[in-house]
């Protein structure tokens, strides 16, 4: 290494160290300990941390429980093993009689239809073709609906998908 740059070295780590000076131990003891918090400084902090604690498990509670949404395993291969299947252009329809009071609803694409942003594509437009179907006419509660996404669904529009889905219904007679 040049010497002038061992030196400008030097120099930096000798100033640095200037200003990072300790404070007396006689200041410390007047402010009552620098580094000890006092006891009712960051009360609104932790009431405000504890809402929103509380405020995101409601949320998610009424996320995950108010929206009738099949999630177990078993509920998946009872429908599979048991469920009647409805083909259509865009989706298969797989349903199943519960013996629940609401019906219960899940959206499926495999990688066979795409990637992940095309997945995620095809089941937001057979999430938003069922909720539009719901909207115009109920479809019969007490039933599993798994809607599996076709790569041709990639390709429609949601008006094609909703169509696609009320006519899969209309034939399974769940209209």
């Amino acid at each position: 290494m040049p010497f002038g740059i061992q030196i400008g070295i030097k120099l930096f780590r000798k100033e640095t160290r200037d200003h990072e000076n300790d404070l007396p131990a006689q200041e410390e003891a007047e402010n009552g300990g620098a580094r000890i918090q006092k006891e009712n400084v960051h009360k609104e902090r932790k009431k405000r941390s504890q809402e929103k604690k509380t405020q995101g498990q409601k949320a998610y509670q009424r996320i995950m429980k108010s929206q009738n949404i099949l999630r177990k395993k078993e509920d998946f291969s009872r429908l599979f093993k048991n469920g009647k299947s409805v083909p259509s252009k865009y989706a298969v329809l797989l349903y199943l009689k519960n013996d629940l009071p609401e019906k219960r609803k899940a959206f499926l694409a495999s990688k066979k239809v795409g990637n992940s942003v095309q997945r995620h594509r095809a089941m937001r437009l057979l999430r938003e073709a069922c909720r539009q179907i719901e909207k115009e006419r109920d479809p019969a509660t007490g039933y599993d609906f798994l809607f599996i996404a076709r790569k041709s669904i990639l390709k429609a529009k949601c008006a094609d998908v909703k169509k696609d889905i009320e006519t899969a219904l209309k034939r399974a007679k769940l209209i």
